[in-house]
């Protein structure tokens, strides 16, 4: 049997009306992937300050910190991967709204928990991660053309995420580490509200065989897109978390650290747009190529910042390949696995460099070691253009037909 999932919205709909009930489903399609996005939006906009939260309120240090940072992102990775399965049935709406509900849980009993119950509470949030990136994934593929619908939720992401960032600085300065759990359990819910847009799945698209079997994955174009996505967000983890305390270092003040991780993240919004712009060429490999060549300079150039303004810069940079790169990235998951389910197993992959991330970034903190991060970001960086060059090699490419490709050659 074939996984149930959406056919695309603009094919769902006929007559004179066609065209207006298909601006609505598209709309409410982006409504409900933006709300599930807003879970993993919300995480890496505020561990920065949850970081600098557990280590000065709870009295950890970096690398415990980082720890307890990389065991919530761990168990959020296993659970995308163990979704993205293209045999199994699920739809996306019910996922959604789940993983939404576990993560705000998650952060409310984290909130005034301590040792092993805090622990507990984190990971429960990290199930709720990894729920709503499998959601996330399978509502794109609902989408005729992925890569902009992801580039326009992106652009959207960013701006919020700029809000959520500012916002997140201000509530652990005046708060400490609880209040800036209850600020991310309202995201949660906020999350789950919107996570009820995602349309009911019903229709079938193009992800099975005659037998009537699920197509098991391209294995060898999927193993090397996940890899390629792990690889590329390695290195921009093991710094991102500890972006806050390099600000410092640079010499700015905790309110000037917060205001530039916020202001900086704006270029999010611009990387998006032109993320909109360049999905229509359909040069994905291409373009997310190049994009992880400029992704990995910017975090070389973060971890040796030594003045503000390179620290703004390099920030800068970061934002805009980071808001880049991901539409593309999804686009081929969708490509490869019409299902969706790749391109939540890509979310997972990211999200497990994001487990392993912290913890480097903290050891290395801990060392007083930056230049060891510009050259894990240097070899990262090659490593993910290689893995994207075997990924194109044995990916399907669109034949003018949606719904439709052929292996590349």
């Amino acid at each position: 049997m074939t996984v149930p999932v959406a056919e695309p919205i603009a094919a769902r709909h006929g007559g004179a009306d066609a065209k207006p009930q298909a601006l609505q489903g598209a709309l409410s399609l982006g409504l409900g992937v933006f709300g599930v996005g807003l879970i993993n939006t919300a995480v890496l906009n505020t561990f920065p300050f949850l970081a600098g939260g557990l280590i000065d309120g709870r009295g950890m240090s970096a690398t415990e910190a980082g720890l307890l940072i990389s065991a919530e992102l761990l168990v959020s990775a296993l659970v995308a991967l163990a979704l993205s399965r293209p045999s199994l049935n699920l739809a996306p709406r019910s996922l959604g709204l789940a993983g939404c509900c576990l993560f705000a849980v998650g952060g409310l009993m984290a909130a005034n928990a301590g040792g092993h119950a805090l622990i507990a509470a984190r990971l429960l949030a990290g199930a709720g991660e990894g729920v709503a990136l499998a959601a996330g994934g399978r509502a794109l593929a609902m989408a005729p053309s992925p890569a902009r619908l992801s580039a326009r939720v992106a652009v959207a992401l960013a701006v919020f995420g700029t809000m959520l960032a500012l916002g997140a600085g201000l509530v652990v300065a005046a708060g400490g580490y609880s209040r800036g759990c209850f600020y991310l359990a309202a995201v949660g819910m906020l999350g789950a509200g919107l996570s009820l847009f995602i349309p009911r799945t019903h229709g079938r698209r193009t992800s099975a065989d005659p037998s009537g079997e699920p197509k098991a994955y391209n294995w060898p174009a999927a193993i090397p897109i996940i890899g390629a996505a792990g690889l590329m967000f390695l290195s921009a983890g093991a710094i991102w978390n500890f972006s806050e305390r390099i600000g410092l270092q640079a010499g700015l003040t905790p309110a000037a650290v917060a205001a530039t991780i916020a202001f900086t993240s704006l270029a999010g919004v611009v990387g998006g747009a032109v993320a909109v712009a360049m999905a229509r060429l359909g040069r994905d490999f291409l373009v997310v190529g190049a994009g992880a060549v400029v992704f990995g300079g910017s975090v070389a150039t973060l971890a040796l910042a030594t003045g503000p303004l390179q620290y703004a810069a390099a920030l800068s940079v970061l934002s805009f390949a980071f808001v880049f790169v991901g539409p593309f990235i999804l686009s081929i998951a969708v490509r490869i696995d019409a299902s969706g389910g790749l391109a939540g197993a890509a979310q997972g992959a990211q999200m497990l460099a994001g487990a392993v991330a912290p913890f480097i970034g903290g050891l290395l903190l801990s060392k007083g070691s930056f230049r060891a991060l510009a050259v894990l970001a240097a070899v990262t960086s090659a490593l993910s253009v290689a893995s994207l060059i075997a990924a194109h090699r044995r990916s399907p490419r669109p034949t003018g037909r949606a719904g439709t490709a052929e292996p590349s050659r």
